[in-house]
């Protein structure tokens, strides 16, 4: 089992950008494709916004299946941080329910047109 760190990753102690969460992403996609099991700390990070857990969680739950993540991706020291708890779980809803990825780039969309 691999320890990731996200502050390692970044070098950087806030996680709140999509490039950022790309990041990570790609670190993990490598580890995931080799059927590696991963532990992901949150530890040192002073900031994590939604956009970054959707470009990092959400996009692997889009990409593999909640069963393999489940045994392949921990988070150990999540209940530490209740705020970026709650924006992992809706991350992952994102990334495994099509209509709330639809319904929400319908949003997107008609905000831009607005």
């Amino acid at each position: 089992m691999k320890d990731l760190k996200i502050i390692d990753i970044l070098q950087s102690p806030v996680a709140i950008s999509p490039s950022a969460g790309l990041k990570v992403f790609e670190v993990i996609n490598s580890f995931i494709n080799k059927e590696e099991s991963i532990r992901l700390f949150f530890d040192g990070i002073e900031d994590c916004t939604t956009a970054f857990c959707n470009a990092t969680i959400g996009k692997l739950f889009m990409r593999y299946s909640q069963e393999k993540l489940k045994q392949l991706l921990i988070f150990p020291d999540l209940d530490q941080f209740p705020i970026w708890k709650d924006k992992i779980e809706r991350s992952i809803q994102l990334g495994t329910d099509e209509n709330m990825r639809e319904s929400h780039q319908q949003n997107l969309t008609d905000l831009l047109a607005s």
